[in-house]
């Protein structure tokens, strides 16, 4: 979370744009990979991930592309998907994939994991 002059001093929490992808015509896809960050750059986005062929730890995944990005609020990740440059891009993006895409929101509190090295302050264990 962070506090923005442009929000007038309002939190803002990061968040996070997660697509998964089906191809349906490669060629498609690979006209709007080639002029997705042209757009994507100008909107403070970061690329955390893009994998096509994720390891997967539990359950089926029917995709064959996991892309994940993080932008500084919700505001400007809507400037980024609503803006006429991403639209003039998409239409490749959807007609080369099905897509799921999904937008959680950062954690407020980000717990504290302690070890048996490093125990909570409170831990009332005697050491040894």
């Amino acid at each position: 979370m962070r506090r923005s002059a442009a929000t007038g001093g309002i939190l803002q929490m990061t968040v996070y744009a997660i697509a998964q992808l089906k191809m349906t015509d490669r060629a498609a896809y690979d006209r709007y990979q080639a002029r997705f960050f042209d757009v994507f750059k100008k909107y403070n986005g970061l690329l955390l991930a893009a994998d096509e062929h994720p390891r997967v730890l539990e359950g089926a995944w029917p995709h064959d592309k996991l892309v994940m990005m993080s932008f500084p609020d919700e505001a400007a990740f809507l400037a980024f998907s609503n803006s006429p440059e991403y639209a003039d891009i998409s239409r490749d993006r959807k007609a080369g994939a099905q897509a799921t895409v999904l937008l959680p929101r950062g954690s407020v509190k980000i717990p504290r994991v302690w070890s048996l090295e490093t125990p909570p302050p409170d831990d009332r264990r005697q050491r040894r």
